[in-house]
């Protein structure tokens, strides 16, 4: 079985800008692509799991949030990216997006798929996040967790959380 680290898009591979909707809000932190090749040397998977609620608020479309990910994963060499694009039902629907799933964290769909596509361990994996859902997320699949950014006590960055929690 492969392993692998899950990480958060917004806040932990790029800028947290609210809602990252051009291509001129998207900012990949400088040392995001080192974080990854680390990733990869230490023989994990480096697989983005992000909610990306705008596609369903209206804000942006689908087919621009994948031209992102494949900038994202070109910069960065990230492995794959799953992506929750809903939000709950509501009065102002945007269907197909506006619906009950079980993918937008901080419930564990992104990291089902990712484990049944590539047949991960996830006793032997982890999720790096910006936020308090990420940590969530990941505790709920059965990973190991790991808070970066400024809700860390530690106030690691991605970089620095793989140098030192990642084995």
């Amino acid at each position: 079985m492969k392993k692998a680290v899950f990480l958060d898009r917004d806040g932990v591979l790029c800028e947290d800008t609210d809602y990252v909707t051009s291509f001129e809000k998207f900012h990949i932190f400088p040392w995001a692509k080192e974080a990854v090749d680390i990733i990869h040397q230490k023989g994990y998977m480096a697989i983005v799991v992000t909610n990306q609620s705008a596609i369903a608020r209206g804000m942006m479309t689908e087919a621009l949030l994948l031209e992102m990910n494949d900038y994202l994963k070109e910069q960065t060499g990230v492995d794959d990216i799953f992506y929750c694009p809903h939000l709950p039902p509501d009065e102002k629907e945007i269907k197909p997006y506006r619906i009950f799933c079980n993918c937008r964290k901080p419930l564990t769909g992104m990291i089902d798929k990712a484990s049944e596509k590539y047949k991960i361990d996830l006793t032997e994996s982890y999720m790096i996040g910006d936020r308090e859902k990420d940590i969530e997320m990941g505790r709920c699949a059965g990973v190991t967790s790991v808070l970066v950014g400024e809700a860390s006590t530690e106030k690691w960055n991605l970089l620095e959380a793989i140098k030192e929690k990642v084995k």
